[in-house]
Parts: C-alpha cells; structure tokens; sequence
C-alpha cells in the first residue's frame, strides 16, 4: 500500500510536468493502472488534484505545483508525505513518467471527458465506469 501511495505521489509530480515553456499552464486530466490501482489526475493551470480509492487519497483537494524545467519535486498526498523528483515525456498527448530515486515509469493516458466534481456521488460513479472501461480492476 506504501509503494501505492508513493507510486500516486510520483504520478502527480511527473504529469504536473507536462509543460516546461516559461508560461506554464497545466490542464487536462490523466489516469494510469498499477498492479490493478486506478487513479485519476487532473490538472489546472500551476494546480493538481488526484482521485484514487485508497482511503488515504480518494479525492484531493488541489494542491499547487511548482515545475522547474523537466523536473519537479513535490510533497506527496496520502499517508506518506515524503519529497519526490520525477521526469516526464508527452508522448502522443499522453505522459510517461520516471521517478528519479527509483526508476520506475508510469504511464498516463489522456482522459478526453470532462471531470465533474461538483457531485461526489456522481463522480465516483463516473469514475468507475472509467476504471472499468480502462480494465482496472483488483
């Protein structure tokens, strides 16, 4: 559950990555499956929020990123709080994401729909027809 919660903390960190140019502006929203864990990213403007099912994250509130050319370090969510450095690449309008300490990648896929979060209710039950549709499953 810990390498869960890191493995989410990466993610976050990497994708935030997605623009390097002087003004960046984030925006768009991702998911990635890992070891049968869904989760969802979403980004706006210098902003991230992640939603996931573990009791440690669900949904996030948005927490504010700060990028420095391909890298960032950021303060992960969940139970863990420890410091991250990742590298990203947008491949195809997707992102692969590479965590620095310990080489693993991430891969995220561009989610095309429009999240709504105002009615948790229906998020969640949006969400997981995406984990399904993804094939995401424990």
């Amino acid at each position: 559950m810990k390498l869960n919660l890191k493995l989410i903390s990466i993610t976050l960190l990497l994708a935030s990555m997605t623009s390097c140019q002087k003004n960046q502006n984030l925006k768009g929203n991702y998911s990635y499956c890992y070891n049968g864990q869904y989760t969802e990213i979403y980004f706006k403007k210098d902003s991230v929020k992640v939603a996931n099912e573990n009791e440690w994250i669900r949904l996030t509130e948005w927490h504010e990123m700060k990028l420095e050319g391909d890298t960032i370090q950021f303060l992960s969510f969940g139970e863990w709080k420890d410091s991250v450095e990742f590298i990203f690449k947008n491949i195809d309008g997707n992102l692969e994401l590479n965590r620095l300490d310990d080489g693993v990648k991430l891969y995220l896929k561009s989610i095309e729909e429009t999240i709504d979060f105002e009615n948790e209710e229906d998020f969640w039950t949006l969400f997981s027809s995406r984990q399904i549709k993804n094939n995401c499953t424990n």
